[in-house]
């Protein structure tokens, strides 16, 4: 693959996450008692689509309400518009449903009959998550931001979804800097 010319990214999506009080560990004051209310209304719900970047490990994402391919039509628009002076771009995913659908397909072949950026599928095996590592990035973004939480609107549990990322992309891209 050469990398002044191509790029890959594992893509999938998490979610849908409800907006209401999430169970896991929380932080509160010692002498404070924190009781998780047992009946509650869902405020709403967030699904988050993310594509990781093969090297250095950068995290695209795009924060919707439901899964589907228009969604993900809008999100592979998204990262091609974002990597336009690229050859190609190779979309690694599952086998979900959205993936597959036969809008997606025709959509991705219109795009790539259009001469822009060449968008090349390539499908994981079925029932085989360890082989896409996004994977435990969605782990993580569960185990920091979702768990334990009690997210009072869908916008305040999307901007915490959002700086995860940022914190996270900061991180990958200032590991390898060294300081001379």
């Amino acid at each position: 693959m050469d990398k002044t010319k191509e790029v890959a990214f594992y893509v999938d999506e998490a979610g849908p996450y409800l907006v209401k009080p999430q169970p896991g560990q929380r932080w509160h004051p010692a002498e404070e008692v924190y009781k998780t209310p047992s009946t509650w209304k869902t405020k709403g719900r967030l699904v988050v689509f993310g594509a990781l970047k093969t090297n250095p490990g950068k995290v695209y994402h795009h924060i919707d309400n439901s899964k589907g391919c228009k969604v993900m039509e809008k999100f592979i628009h998204r990262l091609a518009n974002l990597h336009k002076d690229m050859a190609t771009l190779y979309l690694i995913w599952d086998n979900a449903k959205a993936h597959e659908a036969k809008a997606l397909n025709d959509w991705i072949s219109s795009w790539n009959r259009k001469g822009k950026v060449r968008l090349k599928v390539l499908p994981l095996p079925t029932y085989s998550p360890w082989l896409n590592p996004i994977e435990p990035v969605f782990g993580a973004l569960h185990k920091r931001v979702i768990a334990g939480s009690n997210f009072r609107w869908p916008s305040n549990m999307a901007h915490s979804i959002r700086r995860y990322f940022c914190q996270r992309n900061w991180k990958i891209h200032n590991k390898h800097r060294t300081f001379d």
